[in-house]
């Protein structure tokens, strides 16, 4: 497996960084905004986009001091091999301990919906497997599957804009009355489904033109943020945000509101749709955790990337089956939110810290 085989265009960048971040949360998102800042939840959405943007920056104006932007040669250079190897593993644990738990969410919406007499285990065997076979063939392959997929994204979100002319827009008012102490507490919440970011850390390197990928980033997250806005703005619409309260997955709900004479049952043609989009993420964090893994450890891709691929796919299978219950799921996932935000923030503040206290003695990625 030659190296040209994980080269991706910014084209590609613009998908992935889509598919990275849109998942099972944003079934959730508008219950979980709305419980803190009622009506105003949409407003979250645009005030937690704040994160996701400086992450961008960050590791954009990071990389550009290194003519080899190689997270895991970079991390080297600033913090020497010792530190630097922890961080690199620190954050492959992290990708995934969050990718886990996501699998674990997803699996769980679809033996709900789907496969109510399916073991749960098998589930998320089946869910697997396909994502370390799309991981296994590189990043070239994952960056148009991203593509291809987006499109299907696409059309579940058409279908919820379907709903709209059945919203009541009286459900948005009042305006003026801004809860700003829930409106902070929904912003925060809202952080944490913006994850996946931060996996331009490693992709960086694989794009072909590195002066576009600042540019790419930042279509691609505009993109998560107009989907998100959509969705919580159709939610509130339909449902008010006191009624949302009561539904755990308000997105699924949403499609038992119309009915369709041939489709008795839109929710599940909509997760029908949903299943490749809902591993995305897997697949995406998967490939820049193998990658780094083999990177640090001076591993030859074509030998060991796809017994890497494989041991990190066994690793989130572990995670995922871990939690007994939903209940867990959901406070393992407050604590993969926060994880996100330190994460996302920490890691390209650090980076630079460091790059500022070695200004002189790194010259181009390479210590003097």
């Amino acid at each position: 497996m030659d190296k040209s085989r994980f080269e991706i265009t910014s084209k590609q960048l613009i998908f992935i960084i889509v598919g990275s971040e849109v998942a099972t949360g944003i079934l959730s998102l508008p219950r979980v905004l709305s419980a803190e800042a009622g009506q105003h939840a949409w407003i979250a959405v645009l005030t937690g986009a704040l994160v996701p943007l400086i992450c961008i920056y960050l590791i954009d104006t990071l990389y550009r001091g290194f003519d080899d932007p190689d997270f895991v040669r970079v991390s080297h250079a600033l913090f020497g091999k010792a530190l630097g190897s922890l961080l690199v593993i620190t954050f492959i644990l992290y990708i995934i301990f969050f990718q886990g738990i996501v699998i674990r969410i997803f699996a769980e919406i679809t033996k709900i919906f789907l496969l109510p007499r399916t073991p749960l285990y098998i589930i998320l065997f089946l869910i697997l497997l396909p994502v370390y076979y799309a991981v296994s063939k590189g990043g070239r392959v994952v960056g148009r599957l991203n593509e291809i997929l987006f499109w299907i994204l696409l059309i579940d979100l058409l279908v919820l804009l379907v709903l709209l002319p059945l919203g009541d827009y009286t459900l948005l008012l009042p305006l003026k009355d801004l809860d700003y102490k829930g409106l902070l507490k929904a912003t925060r919440e809202s952080f944490y489904s913006y994850a996946g970011v931060e996996i331009l850390l490693i992709l960086y390197v694989m794009v072909r033109k590195k002066e576009e990928v600042f540019k790419a980033a930042i279509v691609g997250q505009f993109i998560v943020i107009f989907f998100y806005l959509v969705t919580v703005v159709i939610a509130l619409l339909i449902f008010g945000f006191e009624a949302i309260q009561q539904l755990t997955w308000p997105v699924l709900n949403l499609l038992s509101v119309r009915h369709v004479a041939v489709l008795e049952r839109l929710e599940i043609v909509f997760l029908l749709f949903w299943l490749g989009v809902g591993a995305r993420p897997a697949i995406n964090l998967s490939l820049a955790s193998a990658y780094s893994f083999c990177r640090l450890g001076r591993l030859s891709l074509a030998r060991y990337y796809v017994l890497t691929s494989m041991g990190i796919a066994l690793a989130i299978y572990l995670v995922a089956i871990w939690p007994r219950d939903l209940i867990e799921v959901f406070q393992l996932a407050n604590y993969a939110g926060f994880l996100f935000l330190l994460t996302s923030l920490g890691y390209p503040l650090l980076y630079h810290i460091a790059k500022f206290m070695r200004k002189g003695v790194i010259n181009h990625g390479k210590t003097a």
